[in-house]
């Protein structure tokens, strides 16, 4: 799909920051799950095991933190999604 160019501003909220993916990757809305994460820093990966997972942003507090972040490093976000299961639950 290729990559984008997102401009985070102070006080974005982690709904907005899934809008954002979703408008501009072409989500259909109603129908896919998105997920937003990045690697760690290379100096933070020298002290932690090889195989660190990627940091998911998942709340307000961490798209906080990913701006912060950004403004002294480069960040590459991974933008995944997932179509949406309908789960249907029987109660007898």
């Amino acid at each position: 799909m290729g990559g984008r160019l997102f401009s985070l501003r102070y006080g974005c909220t982690h709904g907005e920051l899934i809008e954002m993916a979703k408008d501009d990757y072409g989500v259909d809305k109603n129908y896919e799950l998105i997920e937003v994460s990045y690697p760690l820093l290379a100096d933070m990966l020298r002290q932690m095991p090889i195989d660190s997972p990627p940091m998911f942003v998942t709340t307000d507090r961490q798209v906080q933190s990913l701006i912060e972040l950004s403004r002294a490093h480069v960040k590459r976000l991974c933008v995944s999604s997932q179509q949406k299961t309908m789960h249907h639950e029987v109660i007898m």
